[in-house]
């Protein structure tokens, strides 16, 4: 949110009588110890006079009343306060801004579907599979009816099934399900909350089987362990979708988020260019220990689940904050659903985007 001040400050940036300029930049004092300035003379004949970078403007009255600024949320006097970061941003048609409280809503399925809808009809990159026919060894099988599932077989289902694949980050206890005991029908609620979770996502994408590799690997003392890396690569690659626990810490913390919508949406303001009305959106961001990055999530930056993120074809990331979608084509946020980028469809790629096989490109 911007407080009142700020928005009037802001919006009357080019009309002088509307904000009020303390001086121009070159004369400032910078003394923190100074509370008041006489306001310049008015020179309409100087050709810099209505030129905003050439002044310092008036902010708050007093200094309890910025605090009182701060401490509601207004992103430019948490901004001023050394806390975040505003630069220009496209137009308000390009945001999002009915962030809902929870990650698990209509509002934001209804997001999720719009993507997939769009990667499946238009991304030609998305849709190549290395091995139509591919099917793992070893499903998790989702019976909607019953809310219970078991491991089954390549032998059990059609071939080219889709299923979703499980990213995640977290140790996994190994004495938590043992894979023998799943081979006959078990309740949802016998798995941690993530997985259980992930499921959800698999029926909401009209699904019925998930590979998580804790549960789906059967040991094969047959195959090397080069055997078993490329085992693994054509399941990401050959994976209908992936599902990223991209905040998770453990299998109990599940994938949806409770969030306080007012810290999640970046404070958007129609900007003034210049006297004639032109505007541009000044985008200010400001980030709490509770409103982390996709950068900062616990899974992005894993090895393994990078490389498994290379090698999905398109990825639904639950983030602490917010959902993201993630394919060879384009980077999406709820925040951002039109694109925060759009990749070129090329076969090669370019630098620092992920390919059709899997690789990423990185200069040196």
């Amino acid at each position: 949110m911007l407080c009142s001040i700020c928005s009037t400050t802001l919006m009357g940036i080019w009309d002088p009588p509307k904000t009020p300029r303390v001086c121009q930049v070159k004369d400032f004092i910078d003394d923190h110890s100074i509370r008041g300035f006489e306001l310049p003379e008015d020179r309409p004949d100087d050709p810099d006079h209505l030129h905003p970078e050439h002044h310092v403007f008036g902010h708050h009255p007093s200094q309890n009343s910025f605090e009182k600024s701060v401490q509601d949320g207004c992103f430019l006097c948490c901004l001023l306060d050394s806390k975040g970061q505003a630069y220009r941003d496209g137009s308000l048609a390009d945001f999002n801004l009915r962030i809902s409280p929870l990650t698990q809503d209509g509002a934001t399925w209804g997001l999720i579907q719009g993507w997939l809808d769009t990667c499946l009809q238009s991304h030609t990159r998305c849709n190549e599979l290395k091995d139509p026919a591919f099917t793992p060894d070893h499903l998790l099988e989702l019976d909607i009816d019953t809310r219970t599932f078991r491991l089954v077989t390549a032998a059990e289902i059609q071939a080219s099934t889709r299923y979703c694949t499980l990213t995640y980050a977290y140790h996994v206890d190994d004495a938590e399900i043992i894979p023998s005991t799943i081979q006959q029908l078990q309740p949802l609620s016998i798995l941690p909350q993530t997985y259980r979770d992930a499921f959800i996502v698999v029926e909401m994408l009209g699904l019925k089987h998930l590979w998580i590799d804790y549960l789906c690997l059967i040991q094969d003392s047959q195959l090397s362990l080069g055997q078993l890396t490329i085992k693994n690569r054509d399941i990401f690659l050959n994976s209908f979708c992936g599902i990223g626990t991209t905040s998770a810490t453990s299998p109990c913390s599940g994938l949806f988020a409770q969030r306080e919508p007012q810290n999640i949406v970046p404070g958007l303001v129609d900007f003034p260019l210049d006297a004639s009305g032109n505007k541009s959106v000044l985008k200010f961001d400001y980030r709490t220990p509770q409103v982390e990055s996709f950068s900062d999530e616990p899974m992005v930056e894993k090895p393994h689940t990078i490389q498994e993120r290379l090698l999905t074809p398109r990825m639904i990331h639950f983030a602490s904050t917010q959902v993201y979608w993630e394919c060879y084509r384009a980077l999406n946020s709820e925040l951002n659903p039109h694109s925060i980028v759009l990749r070129p469809n090329t076969r090669l790629g370019r630098e620092g985007e992920k390919t059709a096989e899997g690789r990423i490109l990185l200069s040196m």
